[in-house]
């Protein structure tokens, strides 16, 4: 992340059994310790010299809480938790004024109609757990629309439109009745790389470690396969963003900046 002039600004951690995401999502954008900002500081030394009331008094710091703003100094929240989590952690950051539907335009023209003035969007991030078979992340009734815009990584999607991608699950399904997943896809690309290590009939144990180790872009169901020096498999990952229509495969020739550009 450093080296594209990225910055890592914070991050909060929770026990795996959390179900409310309230205080979390308060500390993420500055409302919890409260003495820490200077504009909160200012308004309870404000309301102090009015001499209130104390039902006064405490009237008057809620509505001065209400109105802090959220302290976005961030451009992205990656979220490594299960698609059950991201259902809950989605819908707190809206409650904290934290918009992350970027590309919901009719969303972000509401809150430009309420508010006065054009938001500031934050991006959600993932990993492969937020594509769960028993738990559809896209369901309206799940992650809603929070949870839209935003990209998670994979190592197989299979609606993807890589030609050998779609030709794996094309296969897959005629033999299987069944949607390939992970699984199924790494298993198969572990034959096909076996199988091109295999066509150099090695006689021994290291002549196939030797065959294996120089495998380059082997083409199966999860990407061009190339295996590196340290014996690990490298492939490119599957991008997938959450629309209005479920998941789709992102693009990412046409998001990103071409290299050196």
């Amino acid at each position: 992340m450093a080296e594209k002039g990225g910055r890592f600004r914070g991050a909060e951690s929770y026990p795996f059994d959390t179900t409310t995401f309230k205080a979390y999502a308060e500390r993420l954008v500055g409302r919890a310790d409260l003495e820490m900002r200077r504009d909160w500081r200012e308004g309870v030394w404000a309301i102090n010299a009015r001499h209130l009331s104390q039902i006064q008094k405490k009237r008057a710091l809620r509505e001065l809480r209400e109105r802090l703003r959220p302290i976005v100094d961030f451009d992205a929240i990656f979220v490594a938790d299960s698609a059950r989590n991201v259902a809950l952690v989605a819908p707190q950051l809206a409650v904290e004024n934290v918009v992350t539907d970027a590309c919901n335009e009719s969303e972000i023209s509401r809150i430009t109609r309420t508010t006065g003035e054009r938001p500031k969007t934050v991006a959600l991030l993932g990993w492969t757990a937020w594509y769960d078979p028993d738990f559809d992340l896209t369901d309206k009734t799940k992650g809603g629309h929070y949870v839209e815009c935003s990209v998670f990584v994979d190592g197989f999607f299979a609606a993807s439109a890589r030609p050998d991608t779609a030709a794996f699950v094309t296969a897959f399904k005629k033999a299987y009745s069944r949607v390939p997943g992970l699984m199924e896809a790494e298993a198969y690309d572990a034959g096909v790389l076996v199988q091109q290590a295999m066509a150099a009939k090695p006689a021994t144990r290291d002549a196939f470690r030797e065959a294996f180790g120089r495998l380059k872009g082997v083409k199966a169901a999860t990407g061009e396969s190339t295996v590196a020096a340290d014996r690990e498999v490298e492939k490119p990952l599957f991008f997938v963003t959450i629309t209005d229509q479920g998941y789709e495969e992102l693009d990412l020739s046409k998001v990103a900046p071409a290299p050196g550009g």
